[in-house]
């Protein structure tokens, strides 16, 4: 008698209970084997158990299920056992698909509870009929989950899970923690006063200000820009929740006046409305160094960065630290682009006296390209001013491995492509 290897699959949606000694989902495992046991003469043999803990049934965006799913396509598993046709999915299509694939690969699929057996009509009748059932319930259920979150939204109540920065629970409300929230209204006192994300964020982790514990580690997290920005554009600080009709006023305590917030909207949307009004394709932003040009206090790569000012757009070259190491830094300044391509401009200038490096720089261009730049190259006096920026690219990604700058931007060690030197 050929052998038939099961693997078990079980699923709890939420993790209360679970810190029992005893809990549902090892009462799920043990139905699951009691129905593997009394097929034992029919060879069926216990091979592997997939655990989702505290997952909804609703999405097939499992680990284990995926795992699970892994192992029927390597043809490892000939049976999935579960405790009830619900654990697997509790979405019709989602169901429809993993059972297509269980039958693509000749694996059979076994409810323990219920009369479920893919190797039967009757038993697929019965599945199909299940399915249904299950996913009509669990439009129920999420019926009635939005009702209630839409009622108590309606109350003024926050209900968007964990408490936001500045706020703690208590007693199932939000209450302000009082050294949160005075950092919380120093970030807006920041960047009212003309400071950006990335700045405030560098200056509290200086001051030691420093976000939320890890759950995992115990220790603070250090901020960044897109904590910052999150503070900056939520209307929950200024004691409002969002219904699906607009901001009502919440039963929480604001930690910011009303002034404060519509000081930091009209600063969030003037930045908004300046960016908006810039044609995207006309003033697509390109900065030719991008991935040669390196810091010579740090090492790291210099990036492209650009402000916005009376509507008029300047681009700029930072230092990476400057950007994502939110902690120290680094000390080295950023630097006008156009200051900085112009001096290379003129460095490649220098190849006009020897055609030899200058065919040679022409064969390192993209071949869809080289024709038309190598045309305007050998009148280079004019064909780097004339270049739009992304030829610009090309011909600076060409000729240079790396750039360092030193020295404040006073000096810069060039080093050329293989065969320009």
């Amino acid at each position: 008698m050929p052998t038939k290897r099961c693997a078990i699959y079980t699923r709890k949606s939420i993790a209360k209970g679970l810190d029992q000694e005893y809990n549902s989902l090892d009462a799920q495992f043990d139905m699951c084997m009691d129905c593997i046991r009394r097929h034992e003469k029919d060879g069926w043999v216990f091979v592997a158990s997939f655990v989702d803990a505290a997952v909804s049934g609703t999405t097939v965006h499992r680990d284990q299920l995926n795992m699970l799913r892994h192992q029927v396509r390597a043809g490892e598993i000939d049976c999935v056992v579960v405790y009830k046709l619900d654990r697997l999915s509790r979405d019709l299509g989602d169901f429809t698909t993993l059972m297509k694939e269980f039958s693509d690969h000749n694996v059979a699929f076994v409810s323990a509870t219920q009369s479920i057996e893919t190797h039967t009509p009757e038993g697929k009748l019965s599945m199909n009929m299940m399915a249904v059932v299950a996913d009509y319930e669990a439009a129920i259920i999420r019926s009635r989950l939005r009702d209630k979150i839409n009622a108590c939204k309606a109350q003024g109540r926050w209900v968007c899970g964990s408490a936001p920065y500045g706020y703690k629970w208590h007693e199932k409300k939000l209450v302000v923690d009082r050294l949160e929230s005075a950092t919380v209204r120093y970030i807006h006192e920041l960047y009212i006063g003309g400071k950006g994300p990335v700045v405030i964020a560098r200056q509290l982790n200086k001051e030691k200000r420093l976000y939320r514990k890890n759950k995992d580690s115990g220790e603070r997290i250090p901020w960044n820009s897109q904590t910052i920005k999150r503070i900056l554009t939520h209307y929950v600080y200024a004691g409002y929740v969002k219904t699906d009709s607009g901001l009502i006023q919440g039963i929480h305590q604001p930690i910011i006046d009303q002034e404060t917030y519509e000081k930091t909207c009209q600063r969030n949307n003037e930045a908004r409305e300046l960016r908006s009004g810039l044609d995207q394709k006309e003033h697509k932003v390109i900065y030719p160094l991008k991935g040669i040009l390196k810091c010579g206090k740090c090492g790291r790569l210099y990036l492209g960065t650009y402000t916005i000012k009376r509507g008029v757009m300047r681009r700029y070259y930072t230092c990476a630290a400057n950007r994502h190491d939110y902690l120290q830094g680094c000390a080295s300044p950023h630097f006008g682009a156009d200051q900085i391509e112009e001096l290379l401009k003129g460095y490649i200038l220098r190849f006009r006296d020897s055609p030899q490096v200058l065919a040679a720089l022409i064969r390192q261009l993209p071949d869809e390209d080289a024709g038309r730049i190598a045309d305007a190259l050998y009148s280079i006096d004019t064909a780097l001013g004339d270049s739009t920026p992304r030829e610009l690219q090309k011909v600076f990604q060409a000729a240079f491995e790396s750039i360092v700058i030193n020295d404040n931007g006073e000096q810069l060690d060039v080093t050329l492509k293989k065969g320009l030197e």
